[in-house]
């Protein structure tokens, strides 16, 4: 990493998932975040685009817990994302049995489709493998209120 984390507070409408949620997992993290009155981990996103690379379960329970602001590690897509894994190549339209991998040149057109398609994909299609991820910035829920 070699610099320290840009966590910022921001609006639910300046975040862009990629990706839909499974609701017995938001119904899991609403119990959690509410009964610990705390937040652990921030989502992660690009902070040139607002493109929501990890933590769509994270966003959907803290948005039905009334979260006005949503705590970020807003990282560089094309420099702070080593790869991604497509877990779901169907979802994408990619045929093959092998998962397919975007690294390199590859993450910024994958960037831009994501933030530009006109629907979500199933959860958990991609997999960003990002240093971002061992974040933790722990906040409590009413100061997201």
């Amino acid at each position: 990493m070699g610099r320290p984390p840009r966590i910022r507070l921001l609006s639910p409408s300046d975040i862009i998932p990629h990706e839909g949620v499974e609701v017995p997992r938001v119904e899991g993290l609403v119990k959690d975040i509410g009964r610990r009155g705390v937040l652990l981990k921030p989502v992660i996103v690009d902070a040139e685009t607002g493109l929501l690379v990890d933590g769509h379960h994270r966003l959907e329970a803290l948005k039905r817990l009334g979260a006005r602001v949503i705590p970020a590690v807003l990282i560089d897509y094309v420099v702070d994302v080593r790869r991604v894994v497509v877990k779901r190549p169907e979802a994408l339209g990619l045929n093959g049995s092998r998962e397919p991998v975007f690294e390199g040149d590859e993450l910024l057109q994958l960037r831009d489709f994501l933030v530009s398609m006109p629907g979500l994909l199933p959860p958990r299609t991609t997999y960003h493998i990002t240093w971002a991820k061992g974040v933790r910035a722990p906040r409590r829920l009413s100061d997201l209120r």
